[in-house]
């Protein structure tokens, strides 16, 4: 697990001590190593900072040079020595046993073919001295970040943004965009940034940049690839897909086991990160270090949850709470954490549950993924809910509900009622105007502000909005409805909320986070199952419950979904009402010039007095604590 960094500057204005600049941004992610490379013309610089967790010696260094090619590499390849025996099968003689250079070995022996060989995450950079070419690649799903920074004659990427923001050609220009689709969706979503000019490369995404800086780009895989290695037939019963699935699933959790330096587990006492627990316990990993978190909020404390099936498996159970205290000292940390605003309030305890596993273990596996593979968000079933409905609806009732909502307008300013129905009002007239397009009604269920109040809310409104960029998610040749809406959050929600919370969150503490529910072969067999056997009670996680109860008391897990939340409802009117004061302050927001005041005041009243719920003021508070750091 390492951060890196790589300049390709035509003009040659690059030095050495320019990117030694940029590598020490990321010394959290690497602090056992660092190393660089820059090639004769000094035109191409790669530098990294290594967090040791396999081959500890000195011949995993990176940048590693092997006779034309050389390579910086943030992630691990859990099946690497399998990979290996297959090229000394071909006489190719190794130096050492890092996955680093079983990578470029691959890559030099069999090209872009070798990422169909590898099970993992990772992003690397591989410098082709002979021609003149760079690729650049991302894992499957998008465990690991790469950002690409291009303009004029220079080409930046990272492995996070504060790294390419510290070369001093480059500009920090907000991108209008990425905050409109910030507001409405909580987070940035690929390939934007909050930057201009810097993007994110894409979840399975191969990149080739030639000597003029051109770029080529080709999607090297998804979840129904041709190539899928795990043909399942669609008249498999049940009893045998469990069988085949409990498989892959004991395989990629012992895969992602591997490693020179301990290794524990993320325990919230959930159907995923129980199962992915009891199976390492079966597998005979009898000194298994579990970790959780809690509150003292009953109503979001799972860690006792956690702690009957910690007791059940026997590990060694590690748990903290976390209190309005914690998230004080937690919260000015977010936007250096992250370099975006990033509104995930699970990330304050993400980053403490991290910081409290790193004081015992190196690696910790999370058990991310199952809801988006195996259809396990309750959305999904009220957002066909809502589409069926509104479909059926006749086209000419949409004046009826236009009115309505207009109306509840005057009916809250008067005090008629609340103003969280005027919301829903507004919601259910967008719904109806989306009745023909599922993707753009799951846009509206997902969205903190609806379209028209995005463009109130600010004073240079652009026209992009989530719906927008869900229409871009390739789904026409899927034909389940459920399924299309579990792409769309495997392509958005999962790889820039959920795995970026994860990254910077463990990488922040020097501690590598493994995905075992995201090995691809998971991914690929629940695609090639029935929908009838996939969503089977949707909204439940029928299989992998299933497998739970194989090793786990039905008492222990049967509850409804609770998922990582955080008492932020409280702790705003209460502990961190300072945040309010301080970020959404008058004359601040009048000099900024990006938002109405008199709007962010609505909200903030709105939220006060309980007609809405923190997401929305949550949202503009932690791009404030953003602008501050960043732009200010």
């Amino acid at each position: 697990m390492c951060g890196i960094v790589g300049v390709w500057d035509k003009n040659k204005e690059t030095t050495a001590d320019f990117v030694d600049s940029m590598t020490k941004c990321l010394s959290h992610r690497g602090p056992d190593d660092s190393g660089y490379f820059a090639d004769k013309n000094l035109q191409i610089h790669l530098s990294q900072r290594r967090l040791s967790i396999i081959d500890l010696s000195e011949s995993g260094h990176q940048p590693m040079k092997i006779d034309d090619y050389v390579i910086a590499y943030n992630g691990e390849i859990y099946n690497y020595k399998e990979v290996k025996t297959e090229l000394e099968k071909n006489n190719v003689v190794f130096n050492g046993d890092s996955d680093t250079e079983v990578l470029l070995r691959a890559w030099q022996q069999w090209g872009s073919a070798s990422l169909d060989k590898f099970r993992g995450m990772f992003a690397f950079a591989i410098w082709d001295i002979n021609n003149q070419e760079l690729v650049l690649c991302r894992d499957r799903v998008g465990v690991k970040p790469l950002y690409l920074y291009q303009n004029d004659n220079l080409l930046i990427f990272a492995s996070e943004i504060k790294a390419i923001l510290a070369h001093p050609k480059v500009k920090r220009e907000l991108d209008n965009e990425a905050l409109q689709l910030f507001l409405q969706s909580g987070y940035v979503p690929a390939p934007y940034s909050i930057f201009k000019n810097i993007k994110k490369v894409l979840p399975s995404q191969l990149l080739i940049v030639d000597k003029e800086h051109n770029i080529s780009s080709n999607t090297y895989w998804s979840p129904e690839s041709l190539n899928s290695r795990h043909k399942v037939s669609a008249d498999i019963d049940e009893a045998t897909a469990l069988n085949e699935l409990e498989n892959i699933i004991i395989e990629s959790c012992s895969l992602r086991m591997i490693a020179d330096v301990p290794v524990g587990v993320f325990l919230s006492g959930g159907i995923d990160s129980s199962l992915v627990t009891a199976v390492l316990k079966k597998q005979g990993y009898d000194n298994l270090s579990t970790f959780t978190i809690g509150f003292s909020e009953n109503s979001h404390n799972e860690a006792v949850y956690a702690k009957a099936v910690a007791e059940h498996l026997g590990t060694k159970h590690h748990e903290l709470l976390c209190t309005a205290k914690d998230a004080q000292e937690i919260i000015p940390k977010l936007p250096e954490m992250f370099d975006e605003p990033f509104a995930d309030a699970s990330a304050i305890p993400t980053y403490l549950l991290a910081q409290f596993a790193r004081i015992n273990v190196t690696a910790a596996l999370s058990a991310d993924g199952g809801d988006e593979i195996f259809g396990g968000y309750t959305r999904y079933n009220s957002g066909l809910n809502i589409y069926n409905k509104f479909k059926k609806l006749p086209s000419g009732i949409g004046w009826f509900i236009l009115v309505v909502a207009k109306l509840s307008n005057f009916a809250s300013a008067v005090g008629l009622i609340h103003q969280n129905k005027v919301h829903k009002f507004k919601k259910a007239h967008l719904y109806y105007k989306n009745r023909h397009s599922i993707t753009d009604s799951y846009a509206t269920q997902n969205s903190y502000f609806t379209d028209r109040e995005v463009n109130q809310l600010l004073l240079k409104p652009k026209f992009l909005f989530l719906k927008d960029l869900y229409s871009h998610v390739s789904i026409s040749s899927i034909k389940n409805h459920i399924r299309k809406l579990q792409r769309i959050d495997f392509n958005t929600y999962l790889p820039d909320d959920v795995l970026v919370k994860v990254d910077r969150a463990s990488m922040s503490v020097g501690l590598e986070g493994r995905e075992p529910l995201l090995d691809h072969h998971i991914i690929e067999y629940a695609a090639g199952l029935s929908d009838a056997l996939l969503h089977k009670e949707v909204g439940n996680k029928y299989l992998l419950r299933q497998l739970l109860y194989k090793y786990i008391p039905r008492e222990l897990v049967d509850r409804p979904k609770q998922g990582f939340g955080v008492p932020l409802n409280d702790w705003l009117k209460g502990d961190l009402s300072w945040l309010m004061d301080e970020y959404l302050e008058k004359d601040f927001i009048e000099k900024q010039g990006i938002f109405d005041y008199s709007i962010v005041e609505n909200e903030r009243q709105a939220f006060l007095s309980g007609a809405q719920p923190y997401n929305r003021i949550w949202n503009i508070i932690v791009f404030q604590m953003w602008y501050k750091r960043y732009l200010n």
